[in-house]
């Protein structure tokens, strides 16, 4: 073997016997990466997770709160001679109403009263409801505005004041306000 063969041949062996030795160390710095990166990725995820279950939440707690105002818009329209009664605060009423015939007036006391029920969760059975609701009335000459205000996760921008809530524009709270205004022909 000629001597300028015999020194590429040392060469390359050479070459290969460091190649290995650098591979070995190249390949445990790929794992620690890989790792790494793996681990970023189960976090992000993670936070993912989480921001997807408060978000939901959010959503059912603003559904419940529009079905309770519904409901409550629903019991107004059963009851249109009696619209300025809903407004007052509720109390206990002395007849029940389901089971009793009651007034126009009556029944819309035990109207108001089965409504604050409702949003202190009598209903729920340990499933749930609205944090710290509020309901609120206002109706003049037949406009009601029938607002619920609870506590939600984290705090929002009110672009709008609200009396019910005690809210001013632009403030920043975790209260959350749901509403609606109809018209009541008495």
């Amino acid at each position: 073997m000629s001597s300028v063969a015999q020194a590429r041949s040392e060469k390359g062996q050479l070459q290969g016997i460091s190649s290995n030795r650098a591979s070995k160390g190249v390949s445990l710095i790929e794992v620690l990466i890989s790792v790494l990166v793996l681990s970023i990725g189960i976090l992000g995820m993670a936070g993912l997770q989480m921001s997807a279950k408060q978000t939901n939440f959010d959503a059912l707690q603003r559904s419940t709160a529009s079905g309770l105002v519904q409901d409550m818009v629903e019991r107004m329209r059963a009851n249109p001679g009696a619209l300025s009664d809903y407004v007052a605060d509720p109390v206990v009423p002395g007849t029940n109403c389901t089971i009793t015939a009651c007034g126009a007036s009556d029944f819309a006391k035990w109207d108001r009263w089965e409504w604050k029920q409702l949003l202190s969760g009598a209903s729920e059975s340990n499933r749930g409801g609205l944090v710290s609701p509020v309901g609120c009335i206002t109706e003049a000459s037949g406009d009601a505005t029938v607002t619920i205000t609870w506590t939600g996760i984290s705090d929002i921008v009110h672009l709008k004041a609200n009396t019910c809530a005690g809210l001013s524009a632009n403030d920043t709270s975790d209260k959350r306000v749901f509403e609606i205004s109809v018209f009541i022909s008495g």
